[in-house]
């Protein structure tokens, strides 16, 4: 498969016999406009270099954390707002890739977009991919800060007006990025995330709940659950004063709505401002045409009131 920044994925077949490419998929692409879509940029110092690696300060050594980067054209001036956008896992790794409808947020919004790959994610060895298990959790969470102390460097970009959003294991940092670091953020928005690790683990799917605590840590160890629930974001909800959206699924195996619910009432108790999209013929995530699209148009709308204002 072969997929870029500014350009759908397309399937390739390989004619060993002639050893020659035949086009197996025929791109849609043919239907946007190509010119707005922007090249990924992997972040080290200066956004006008192509690939570039940022070195941050981590709570135990220097790290360098990879930073994909999608900037807005040129036709919108001054420092942009920023999504930082959290991949799931955690052991995902977010790659250049075709950004679909993200698209709509750089290109008519202004919006740039950033997406981590923090401590914890895939494709950078086996001892980064262990730098956020069990008590070291709250690492992974200082990467976020440190990110935003990046920010805070670039012309480019508006420090003042950050939103972080992740699915799955993203909404949960979400969540947490949300209690640590409130006064560094304009807003939140968590889809399908885990408000408190010891309440997913006992209520997720039987046949998941082993292989998490192994990432997560045992919430039967005394020790792990005192830690797991301190550093909840469900435990932490009155440090919360910055909007926050919630997206969620009724009948997600994974993460189930509960870990939602339980969120969104004990945000709304302390007054703060709070949107929840429940879909209620979802799962983990939404796939349905109608749904994807309602959730996409409250989105935009979250972003134009709680972001570009």
């Amino acid at each position: 498969m072969n997929s870029k920044s500014h350009r759908m994925g397309r399937f390739w077949l390989l004619l060993l016999t002639r050893m020659a490419l035949l086009a197996y998929t025929c791109s849609t692409q043919r239907l946007v406009r190509r010119s707005p879509l922007p090249n990924c940029r992997l972040v080290k110092s200066s956004v006008s270099t192509g690939m570039r690696t940022e070195r941050i300060l981590a709570s135990r050594w220097y790290l360098l954390v990879p930073l994909l980067t999608y900037l807005p054209p040129a036709k919108f001036k001054g420092p942009r707002p920023v999504v930082i956008n959290i991949h799931g896992g955690p052991e995902g790794q977010a790659r250049p890739g075709f950004l679909g409808r993200n698209n709509y947020f750089l290109d008519e919004m202004g919006v740039a977009i950033i997406f981590p790959n923090i401590r914890g994610s895939s494709g950078y060895g086996k001892t980064f991919l262990k730098l956020d298990n069990g008590l070291l959790r709250e690492d992974s969470y200082k990467d976020i800060n440190a990110l935003i102390d990046w920010i805070k460097t670039r012309p480019e970009l508006d420090a003042d007006r950050i939103l972080v959003t992740g699915g799955s294991y993203g909404g949960h940092m979400t969540l947490a990025v949300a209690t640590y670091y409130n006064d560094r953020i304009r807003s939140a928005l968590s889809v399908v995330g885990p408000s408190n690790l010891v309440t997913f683990l006992k209520n997720t799917q039987d046949y998941r709940r082993d292989l998490r605590r192994v990432e997560y840590g045992d919430e039967r160890d005394p020790k792990m659950a005192e830690f797991l629930e301190r550093t909840a974001p469900l435990n932490n909800v009155q440090k919360i004063k910055k909007p926050l959206f919630i997206v969620q699924g009724k009948n997600d195996p994974r993460v189930p709505a509960s870990e939602s619910e339980q969120m969104v009432a004990a945000v709304r108790k302390n007054g703060t401002p709070v949107w929840y999209l429940m879909a209620k013929d979802e799962g983990h995530g939404f796939a349905k045409k109608k749904n994807v699209d309602f959730q996409f148009y409250a989105t935009i709308m979250f972003m134009q009131e709680h972001l570009l204002k």
